[in-house]
This record gives structure tokens, C-alpha cells and sequence, in this order.
């Protein structure tokens, strides 16, 4: 699959497209919207990591290009700051796919394409468009489930009511764009939010790391945490864990 970054920040750019390239993923780079059109009209890219502040041409305007063809690529929004509900809608409107803020956690992200990976095999269809169709549901449960992360009774079931939305329904939209159910996803979040804290140096030990995520049980969250990153919690909380490119970037960003 092949990955357009466009960014006009080199550091940034060239490290994300490194990182993406290490993990086997066709990828380029661009240094604003005008040259990041170009470079898609000759290949065709399947997703763009766009940023959103740029001299010259910016993000937006280069997805409200992108959104007047027939067939858009999934587009991940990069940008340094949140943004407001409305703003964000309106991208999604446009063929956002998805919204992050910088500096993007590249492990994650490269989850999220690979898993549009296997919806196109799964359905032989094509997923170009999709953020068109993203609905606000998942974006609305992704920070709900981010804010009371520390919550261990938060479940798909309380959160849906407090949306006032059915479980099923948003078990149906986890299937269809990111392959998993509603409680995998709280898993990972809490599991990823575990990870951010062991490279933060942010708990003192596991038992404190596990409760700061929502697990009361440290042997059965460290075991997750195992299966999840292929690496011991003890040796990252010890050492604090590097994630490739992200880690450097963080604090730059």
C-alpha cells in the first residue's frame, strides 16, 4: 500500500516516512499541498497523512481538491492543536478519515492502515472515501473512552447510554472501519495509554501503571501488555520505552 506524507516540516516528514517505510509500506514524502497533489496525480497513493498548517498550499485546501474526485484516498489529518467539534465534522465531510493530533503515535496509526488492509481483502471493495462516511459516534466514544480511561467499570454498554446510542449499533461501525469490536478498542486505548506512561516515566511500578489504566489485576494487564507491544512492563517502566520516531519527536513537536 502506498503512503503520501505531506508536511512541511522535513524533520517530521522524513522520520514518518522512514518509520512507515521500516514497517513495509510504499511510502513518500511532500513538502505542501500543491507538491503533495502533484506527487499523488503520478501514483495514486492509497493513504495521505495530510498536515493542516502549511505555507502555500495547506491541508485543507488540498482535501477540498482531493474531495472533487471520483475516488479519494484515506486521509489522516495531522494537525499541532485540537480543533472544534464543527471544524472536525466538516473534514470528515470533506473525506477525512481520520483526525490526529501532532506528533501522531506511528504504532497506532500503522494498526489503523493496516486494518484498512484487511477490510479491502475482507470485502473485496474498495475503502478510498471512507471518511466521508466516518461516523461521529466513534470519534465521540474514542474521546470518551480516552477521558475516563483510568475507569475500570467503563464498558461499550455505559458508554453507549451516555451517548444515547445503541451497543450494537456502535459494535457495527468498530467492524466495519477498524475491523474490531467496541471492547477491543477500550483495550488498546488503555493499553496505548499504558505505553505513553511507561515512555513518560508517569508510574512508579506495575500495579500503579495497571491502576492508572483501569486494571485492578497488574499480572493479568501486564500479560495484555506483553501480547499487545512484544515487550515486559517491568523492563519499560525500568528503562522507558522508545517508540521509533515518535519518541524523538514528542517534545519538539
Amino acid at each position: 500500500m502506498d503512503i503520501l506524507v505531506v508536511d512541511d516540516n522535513n524533520e517530521y516528514r522524513d522520520t514518518l516516512v522512514r518509520y512507515f517505510k521500516s514497517k513495509g509500506f510504499r511510502t513518500e514524502g511532500a513538502i505542501d499541498g500543491a507538491d503533495g497533489l502533484a506527487r499523488y496525480r503520478k501514483r495514486s497513493h492509497r493513504v495521505v497523512l495530510l498536515d493542516l498548517m502549511m505555507p502555500g498550499m495547506g491541508g485543507e485546501e488540498m482535501l477540498y481538491e482531493m474531495s472533487k474526485w471520483d475516488e479519494l484516498p484515506v486521509v489522516i489529518v495531522m494537525t499541532v492543536s485540537s480543533r472544534e467539534d464543527e471544524y472536525r465534522y466538516q473534514l470528515y465531510e470533506k473525506g477525512c478519515f481520520y483526525y490526529e493530533e501532532k506528533p501522531i503515535d506511528v504504532q497506532e496509526t500503522a494498526w489503523k492502515i493496516r486494518n484498512l488492509i484487511q477490510i479491502q481483502k475482507r470485502d473485496g471493495r474498495s475503502v478510498q472515501g471512507a471518511g466521508s462516511q466516518m461516523n461521529r459516534e466513534i470519534q465521540e466514544f474514542y474521546e470518551y473512552v480516552l477521558d475516563q480511561i483510568g475507569q475500570e467499570e467503563m464498558n461499550v454498554a455505559e458508554i453507549a447510554r451516555k451517548m444515547g446510542v445503541g451497543r450494537r449499533a456502535l459494535d457495527s461501525m468498530a467492524r466495519e472501519f477498524l475491523s474490531v469490536t467496541m471492547h477491543d478498542v477500550i483495550r488498546n486505548l488503555r493499553l496505548l495509554k499504558a505505553r505513553e506512561i511507561c515512555r513518560e516515566g508517569g508510574a512508579g511500578n506495575v500495579k500503579e501503571l495497571a491502576g492508572m489504566v483501569g486494571y485492578r489485576d497488574a499480572g493479568y494487564f501486564s500479560r495484555l501488555y506483553r501480547e499487545a507491544f512484544g515487550s515486559s512492563v517491568v523492563e519499560d517502566l525500568k528503562s522507558g520505552v522508545r517508540l521509533p520516531a515518535f519518541g524523538e519527536l514528542r517534545g519538539r513537536m
